[in-house]
């Protein structure tokens, strides 16, 4: 037999024992004795260094025939090739039949990496052969040999999650180019088999990257990308020989139109004074399942033609170079890879793009929300680079929005917007979520006082030196809003002495070293992981709870000292019940309201302590908890109140939360009528002195209920 594999690589036989074998002596011994292999010879090559182990291998058939009635024997030659650099390497299978029917056989490489071997060999493992084989030995090996041959002919080679490709190696470079935009092209084309032009750029030689848009006469390119494509005849064959020269396309049907593309290139573009001597060829090669590594049905299969536009010579005979095709980053892939093709996103508002914040905003938009308007007025210091997303020192000076916007554009080769503007006089803010990152209790009133502002809030804010990370996501229609779950959350300190702790956690007065602008900008000392890890919160809430109604908080428990104890823990809000007494807004959270009015299925009254908080600046009393002292006299038509546990429990709340909760008012229940206050009501109202700027008085009344503002005498 000539033009055999013994032929092309001038193997030299050599003896088992040798020298030459002896850092393959665990391959040949697991060879020797495995039931399924005998080993013929062992050959070296002067062009290929390693070993050859030939081996007749026994192959067990199906009674009903071997699958597809592909051209296999129940005894069939291979050679196991093992690089020199064994056993760092997994060994290669190479075929010793030339007519061994590989057109037929999914799961083959083309070619044995890092040498100059280009024929086809079985991809025995999907993931990466090498650490597999190391982990796993040369016996193990063996049986895998075996295995793929089983599968091979009982049909199970092909699996139902796709149609596998072969896997290239040694090929002469890459080109990136966006699938999805491929596709697009031969949907929209009005004939079904059709080529366009595309503009190509390339890095270094051996890197192209082909853009999103067809190719312009301006465009100075070194040479053309043709994008060839046949969308009704599906191909299940696999192209089982290199592609050397431009003949060995004719198997795909997309490939009838290069030569007509190549004359019409020449007519319209072809500039006589640019040497143009290659053009780049994608051809999208219809299969019969989904391709694996393209989530579409067409595998994308790339050369590089060397095709004279000058000579205009017989294309069949061009040499022809294979390309490792690779899909650009999409929308639609990023949103594959992240697993959020079904979560809704709605556009984002980032308030903020420091270390948090930036961390944060592009951990969103590598999971699918790329539709971002980017707001900081703060510009890129040396030092933010510890921290701070961006690590490129050339980037330092720049406003940090900016910044963030570029990174994100460069991903998806789009522009992002951001704006330099002070976020307080944001005056038009666009649709959707706002992020906030900022830490600053400034843009916290400014987004609770102004009323264009009606776009659900997730606050996000690092404490305790890093140990907690506190993200606050509001309701619908802002109920409950971000002070309402600050105070929701306060209360929580009184069962969860973490909380208690946090609140009454004491910033170091004097720290290592202030960083900053003049006297007004001080950083504190945190590492970047301890910020990433706070980061990574926020966009699972985001995927988690984008779509619920309901306000959450979550605390993100961290201590780089101690690993063990770090928790999440995630609390769903209370609605507030929202009233108005004047200037005054009154938030009482519906819990607490539905406890009080049960009290008027009695048929006597009842009174409470009213626990909570009062802004001043917002003008607002907010109600998270009620005390009823145990000793209460009631009667039908009067209460009075006790005093018993009252101190206690008022000491209680204040020392928990650091005095952030407090007595803020009054409650009591009327049986009958609309709330109307009784003249010992109204007598106990002029009485009051309130401790705060303001308290609250309420009654409750089975037609309705009343709210009373008692405010500081002058």
């Amino acid at each position: 037999m000539t033009n055999t594999i013994f032929d092309s690589y001038e193997f030299t036989k050599i003896a088992a024992g040798s020298e030459e074998t002896a850092k393959y002596a665990s391959l040949i011994e697991s060879v020797e004795k495995n039931n399924s292999m005998t080993m013929l010879d062992l050959y070296v090559s002067p062009l290929v260094p390693g070993l050859f182990i030939h081996v007749l291998l026994s192959i067990s058939i199906p009674s009903r025939g071997v699958f597809d009635g592909m051209d296999i024997k129940n005894k069939e030659e291979i050679l196991i090739f093992a690089k020199d650099n064994y056993p760092y390497s997994a060994p290669a299978i190479l075929f010793v039949r030339n007519d061994f029917p590989t057109e037929s056989i999914p799961h083959l490489n083309l070619g044995v990496s890092d040498t100059p071997i280009k024929r086809l060999n079985p991809c025995l493992y999907r993931g990466d052969i090498d650490e597999w084989f190391w982990q796993n030995g040369p016996d193990a090996y063996c049986d895998r040999v075996n295995a793929w041959f089983s599968d091979l002919v009982n049909g199970q080679l092909i699996k139902e999650d796709g149609f596998e490709i072969r896997r290239q190696e040694n090929t002469s470079g890459i080109v990136e180019v966006n699938f999805d935009f491929l596709e697009r092209n031969i949907d929209s084309f009005g004939k079904d088999k059709g080529y366009v032009f595309l503009a190509m750029g390339t890095r270094d030689g051996n890197y192209f990257k082909v853009f999103d848009h067809e190719y312009r006469p301006n465009e100075r390119e070194e040479f053309p990308c043709m994008f060839v494509f046949d969308r009704t005849n599906v191909i299940s064959k696999y192209n089982s020989t290199p592609l050397e020269a431009e003949k060995d396309l004719r198997s795909f049907p997309c490939e009838s139109r290069i030569a007509h593309g190549l004359r019409r290139f020449r007519a319209k573009f072809y500039n006589p004074n640019q040497k143009t001597d290659k053009v780049m060829v994608i051809m999208a090669v219809k299969r019969p399942l989904q391709v694996i590594g393209s989530f579409s049905e067409y595998e994308f299969i790339t050369v590089l033609m060397h095709y004279d536009f000058e000579t205009n010579p017989d294309i069949y005979n061009c040499p022809i170079e294979e390309m490792l095709t690779i899909s650009s980053v999409s929308h639609e892939m990023i949103e594959r890879l992240s697993g959020t093709e079904s979560v809704k996103k709605e556009p984002l508002n980032i308030f903020g793009c420091g270390a948090l914040g930036s961390n944060i905003a592009i951990n969103l938009f590598r999971m699918g929300y790329i539709e971002q308007k980017l707001y900081d007025e703060d510009i890129l210091y040396p030092h933010n680079l510890i921290r701070h997303f961006e690590s490129n020192g050339l980037f330092i000076g720049w406003p940090k929005s900016r910044i963030m916007a570029c990174e994100m554009g460069s991903i998806l080769g789009k522009k992002v917007e951001y704006h330099q503007e002070d976020i307080l006089k944001i005056d038009n803010l666009k649709e959707g979520f706002i992020v906030d990152s900022t830490a600053s209790k400034r843009i916290l009133y400014w987004e609770l006082q102004n009323k264009k502002i009606r776009n659900r809030i997730l606050r996000s804010e690092i404490y305790m030196g890093g140990k907690l990370g506190i993200s606050l996501f509001e309701g619908k229609e802002k109920n409950p809003d971000l002070m309402d779950l600050q105070i929701q959350l306060y209360k929580k300190a009184l069962n969860n002495q973490a909380i208690s702790q946090w609140l009454t956690y004491e910033e170091e007065e004097n720290m290592p070293f202030h960083i900053g602008v003049g006297c007004s900008s001080d950083t504190m000392v945190l590492d970047a992981a301890t910020i990433s890890n706070h980061a990574s919160i926020v966009p699972h809430l985001m995927k988690k709870n984008a779509c619920s109604d309901r306000g959450m908080i979550c605390l993100n428990f961290f201590d780089g000292d101690d690993l063990s104890n770090n928790h999440i823990e995630i609390y769903e809000a209370t609605e507030m019940v929202v009233s108005q007494v004047d200037d005054w807004a009154i938030h009482i959270e519906t819990e607490i309201q539905v406890k009080v009015s049960n009290y008027l299925n009695e048929s006597i009254e009842n009174a409470g302590l009213w626990i909570g908080m009062v802004d001043e600046k917002l003008h607002r009393i907010t109600v998270v908890d009620t005390y009823i002292p145990p000793d209460n006299k009631r009667q039908k038509n009067n209460v009075t109140m006790g005093k018993q546990g009252v101190w206690e429990y008022i000491k209680d709340i204040t020392t928990k939360t650091n005095g952030l909760l407090q007595y803020v008012g009054e409650w009591h229940t009327h049986t009958i009528g609309n709330g109307t206050p009784s003249p010992c009501d109204l007598k106990t109202f002029a009485e009051t002195k309130p401790s705060n700027i303001a308290f609250l008085m309420t009654i409750f009344a089975p037609l309705k209920t009343r709210h009373w503002v008692i405010q500081e005498k002058e």
